[in-house]
């Protein structure tokens, strides 16, 4: 779940934010907290807007138009998905607000290892 949570996070940028860098840098700092651990996943892209981050999580929040339109492709399922993942697992995606561009927090629920 971790690996395809953070391909996408890392597709996501490499469509929606670096092509538009000036300096492309991405980000992925891990630390554990209690019994999470904590991805933290930064670009240097254009961020997102405030109204759009309210829907980012918001299931073919983009229409096939839209997408079109925005020269990449995608209908808004990838970060849904994600988040149910995240969900599923014990842990959750949030949107961070971020000064220059764009940043996400994946925490997943540390697994036991098995005796």
């Amino acid at each position: 779940g971790v690996e395809q949570i953070l391909f996408n996070l890392v597709d996501n940028a490499s469509k929606y934010a670096l092509p538009h860098a000036e300096l492309k840098v991405l980000a992925l700092k891990v630390e554990q907290d209690r019994s999470f651990l904590v991805f933290h996943l930064s670009d240097s892209g254009p961020g997102i807007s405030r109204s759009e981050s309210k829907n980012l999580f918001r299931a073919f929040r983009r229409s096939a138009k839209d997408a079109a339109e925005a020269g990449a492709p995608g209908v808004g399922l990838g970060l849904a998905l994600c988040r149910r993942i995240a969900r599923q697992h014990g842990g959750d995606l949030r949107y961070c607000g971020n000064a220059s561009g764009a940043a996400f927090e994946l925490r997943m629920k540390v697994q036991s290892p098995s005796n």
